[in-house]
């Protein structure tokens, strides 16, 4: 889901960089706090989910596509600006498209101007904007909005612009694409084919007529706006429910639908302004996104998603939803809202924060996250599958995430700003759009992150040592830059330095001074432990700009003697354990082939923690549970014989 009303922006007030800035002034507290809650749990609730959802139709970076240069006509009266394409400058301007056509840059078809693409085969590297009474009509022709990145492009019809599409093929590049319909916009589609999703949102007084799609795309349908759909496949209907919506309802299969109305003439709903149509169709998903103040009972139903909207300039915090879960009487734990659901599935949750609002979230799995506005979310412990979309900071908001997991991308866009801290993306990449600010620090991440068009990057991470030895020299390795676009005027590196202190201690030794060249994944200093007692300690990277700012990185590492290094190794021989070091779960690999065996593992003192029993085959899988950062050993037993001995390290 993105934000429904899009601005033409065309740089960002100098307000907003300062208020980056201060963002990076007040983060440090926050990433101290989220280096001490490492180990606790993401999720502790009585809802399990069923399995595990699939992922989201969101990629990663694909290949850029290049364009050719202008090769089209332009009528007397067309004009260009920049790049943007001008088409109504003048009144009666037209501008007909056919055969091969390339423009890069967006087109804005205002006032009474006319755009006609007829057996073309078109490439447009940018948005298409359709506002005033601008038209534009596509008949047996293909429209190629090639991306970089998810919802890099859109196409925006609003005021009382008007579109309408027929026999035609929209391909977005291999990444979801914008689709804005507001105002008294009219789109008209019939027999159209889309290769890629389309997230569409319908506000004002819109209104949208699809007769034939095959990949019809999700739609947030609020305000007074009408929707018909018929002959189309694959569509997630986001019914908006305001805060005087009183709705009892439920929803009908989707998998084959030969009729569906939803109004406020419809039993059960009342408090709504919008048309809902939908008829011989297949293969349709329900949505709901209530505000603050509905009361929503829903039964009886399978809901694909339900995203909640928080509004004003409170707090609120969430915690406890779960993705793919079944409800026999759930009453969703929300104190600004009523939210019924009865002998109903819903498969995922999504929250999206708007205007100054302030959350805190902590124990949940949830398919998207998104901040608006100048809203302001801190989040713990918690999972975004990728279910519903990514993990996203847009307009100029701030977002918190520490010991997290997203299963999905992770972007700020616009003017906002993003820390991600002490936590795991398993797929995708970190990206910044617009002008925004994402700070990566000690989290585990596919690939470096990428900023783009005004963005900044920051990467502060140590990767190793997990465990070392006293009486050495250790490498520190791991990543301190900051990188920004050509035409970002945000900050820059500055500098690095690396300090440790004993664990409990609070004087920080220095091993560096001030380095003044970035370094990724390389040595970031040497560590001499000659002088060093056992035990635990913690190594901090400080990361600075050029506008006096930084962010700290911390990683606690087990310092032992070298005798019992040599001593530990020796119990590995039988036991194949991948990972050792590790974080959250690790897999042992027997030699022989269990059968009703028992694991137990014990803490350094002997004391026995973790007992499993009942073991079959030649794989065991641990999971960390609530184990603090250390050393423990393991001993595997069958028939009253011990089979084998290991030493594990779990790590932050």
């Amino acid at each position: 889901m993105k934000k429904i009303l899009l601005l033409l922006l065309i740089g960002a007030p100098v307000s907003n960089v300062l208020a980056q800035s201060l963002h990076l002034s007040t983060m440090n507290s926050f990433l101290n706090s989220a280096f001490e809650q490492q180990s606790q749990p993401i999720i502790k609730s009585n809802i399990i989910p069923s399995k595990t959802v699939s992922s989201s139709v969101i990629g990663g970076i694909a290949q850029i596509m290049q364009a050719e240069k202008f090769n089209f006509e332009i009528s007397p009266n067309t004009v260009t600006h920049g790049d943007t394409l001008i088409v109504g400058f003048t009144a009666k301007d037209t501008l007909f498209v056919t055969g091969t056509w390339n423009h890069s840059g967006p087109i804005l078809v205002m006032n009474d101007g006319v755009v006609i693409f007829k057996n073309a085969n078109a490439n447009i590297l940018g948005d298409l904007l359709i506002v005033g009474y601008g038209k534009v009509f596509a008949d047996s022709s293909l429209l190629n909005f090639p991306q970089q990145f998810f919802y890099q492009r859109t196409i925006l019809v609003f005021q009382h612009g008007y579109l309408n599409f027929s026999n035609t093929k929209l391909n977005y590049g291999g990444f979801t694409h914008n689709f804005t319909v507001s105002d008294s916009g009219v789109v008209v589609m019939n027999n159209v084919t889309q290769t890629d999703f389309t997230t569409t949102g319908l506000s004002g007084n819109g209104s949208i007529s699809i007769n034939g799609c095959n990949l019809t795309g999700e739609f947030i349908i609020m305000d007074n706006v009408n929707l018909q759909l018929q002959n189309v496949q694959q569509a997630l209907l986001w019914h908006h429910f305001p805060s005087t919506a009183v709705i009892n309802h439920n929803f009908p299969s989707g998998d084959s639908l030969s009729s569906y109305t939803f109004n406020n003439s419809t039993v059960g709903v009342s408090g709504i302004d919008y048309n809902i149509q939908v008829n011989n169709s297949t293969h349709i998903e329900w949505g709901m996104m209530p505000l603050g103040g509905s009361d929503i009972a829903v039964s009886d139903s399978k809901i694909r998603a339900i995203g909640l909207w928080f509004t004003g300039n409170d707090s609120s915090s969430v915690s406890g939803l779960v993705d793919n879960a079944s409800y026999p009487d759930f009453t969703a734990p929300l104190n600004d809202r009523n939210l019924h659901i009865k002998n109903s599935s819903v498969t995922t949750w999504s929250l999206y924060i708007f205007d100054s609002k302030k959350l805190y979230i902590k124990g949940c799995i949830l398919g998207e996250v998104g901040s608006f506005g100048t809203s302001k979310i801190t989040g713990e412990s918690y999972w975004v599958d990728g279910s519903g979309g990514y993990c996203f900071s847009s307009d100029s908001s701030f977002y918190f995430n520490a010991n997290v997991v997203v299963s999905s991308a992770v972007r700020s866009e616009r003017n906002s700003f993003f820390v991600f801290a002490y936590s795991t993306q398993t797929v995708g990449v970190p990206t910044a759009i617009g002008q925004s600010v994402l700070v990566v620090a000690q989290s585990v991440i596919p690939q470096d992150p990428i900023a783009f068009d005004r963005s900044v990057v920051w990467l502060a991470n140590i990767a190793q040592p997990v465990i070392g030895n006293i009486n050495t020299d250790i490498p520190i390795i791991g990543s301190a830059w900051i990188d920004k676009t050509k035409s970002s005027p945000l900050m820059d590196f500055a500098q690095y330095k690396v300090d440790f202190q004993k664990e409990g201690d609070i004087v920080w030794t220095p091993l560096t001074g001030n380095i003044t060249n970035e370094v990724r994944n390389g040595t970031l200093a040497t560590w001499d432990t000659r002088t060093l007692a056992t035990g635990n300690y913690i190594l901090r990277l400080t990361l600075s700009d050029t506008w006096g700012n930084h962010v700290e990185a911390k990683k606690t590492v087990i310092l032992q003697s070298e005798a019992l290094s040599a001593y530990l190794c020796a119990f590995d021989k039988k036991l194949r354990i991948y990972p050792n070091p590790f974080s959250e779960q690790t897999v042992i690999q027997t030699t022989t082939v269990l059968n009703d065996a028992t694991l137990f593992v014990s803490d350094i003192f002997g004391k026995n923690i973790v007992r499993i029993s009942g073991i079959v085959g030649q794989a065991i899988t641990l999971n960390r549970e609530d184990l603090p950062a250390g050393i423990y050993f393991i001993r595997l037993v069958q028939d009253n014989q011990v089979l084998a001995d290991a030493k594990i390290v779990v790590c932050d």
